[in-house]
């Protein structure tokens, strides 16, 4: 009876244990059942938004191959369409034939010998060259220029020198005053020369028209 009552004992706390667990598990297996409630009802409307797009995606097909139909031939519509693309070949073979023809016969017409003419002209290629060297060539000729101008403004310079030491040995005296009056002012002095110049031109003019007049009064 002893072993008995231990054994009843042991299953009574045995049985108090399983309780306590399953009451500690309970929360866990709840919270589990909603959450497995949860994915089942996400599940379920996934699979109608799914369902929903593939009803519309075959609509969306349907509406497309309806809409292509027009667009592809039967085969007694190509049957009828043969016929009319060999009548299009057979036209442009016999055209072709014909511009052949008018070739053969144009070809014909042109003589064995022709007479060429051939006229020289100057090439767009070489004009920058050809200009280059009537540059260069101008250059050159005013370089010469130049150097023909200070040869003989070197003469003319040359020849004064001369003049003056001529002057300088025949009449010192003048030639020292003449010193002596460009010094003093030189722009003053050249501006009177040259209206002496002037003058002298004027009155070798007036000589000169003189003469001529006196001349065709005789005549």
């Amino acid at each position: 009876m002893e072993q008995i009552q231990q054994k009843l004992i042991e299953i009574e706390v045995l049985m108090d244990t399983i309780n306590k667990e399953l009451l500690n598990l309970s929360p866990n297996i709840r919270a589990k059942n909603e959450e497995t409630a949860s994915l089942n009802k996400s599940l379920s409307e996934n699979l109608t938004v799914l369902k929903d797009l593939i009803v519309s995606r075959e609509k969306n097909l349907n509406s497309f191959l309806h809409a292509l139909d027009p667009y592809f031939l039967t085969i007694d519509q190509y049957k009828g369409i043969a016929p009319a693309i060999e009548n299009i070949i057979n036209e442009s073979i016999e055209k072709l034939e014909l511009k052949r023809k008018s070739l053969i016969d144009s070809v014909s017409t042109i003589p064995e010998k022709t007479l060429v003419i051939t006229k020289h002209t100057l090439d767009y290629k070489s004009l920058s060259v050809i200009c280059l060297f009537s540059f260069l060539f101008c250059g050159i000729l005013f370089c010469f220029g130049q150097i023909w101008i200070l040869n003989k403004n070197l003469e003319l310079a040359k020849s004064f020198e001369v003049k003056y030491r001529i002057l300088n040995l025949e009449y010192p005296s003048l030639a020292n005053s003449l010193d002596s009056i460009y010094r003093r002012n030189p722009d003053k002095v050249e501006e009177t020369v040259i209206k002496k110049e002037e003058e002298q031109r004027l009155k070798w003019s007036i000589k000169e028209k003189q003469r001529e007049i006196r001349k065709l009064q005789r005549d």
